[in-house]
């Protein structure tokens, strides 16, 4: 997308709701929130739209992901699922 928010492009390109977008500290990954199998699952993305990942792929609702500070190449994604915080 640019700047002014003309040229989107859909990452995922499902029919399934796909939110809560989080940007990696470097810009070349996003975490989201997925409901591809019918629970929310936390999923990781390259910004170009390549290599889709479910991180969790659980029976119970993930959600609210977000970076760590953790120091790179190490990647620390943090999420909730019912009643406690993740680490990813």
């Amino acid at each position: 997308m640019d700047a002014d928010g003309a040229n989107t492009t859909n990452l995922t390109n499902n029919i399934a709701v796909d939110e809560e977008p989080s940007w990696s500290l470097d810009g070349t990954e996003i975490t989201f929130v997925s409901y591809h199998d019918g629970d929310a699952d936390i999923c990781l993305i390259r910004a170009d739209g390549a290599n889709v990942a479910n991180l969790t792929n659980s029976s119970v609702n993930e959600s609210r992901p977000a970076w760590g500070a953790a120091p790179w190449p190490r990647r620390e994604i943090v999420g909730d699922t019912p009643r406690v915080a993740r680490v990813w």
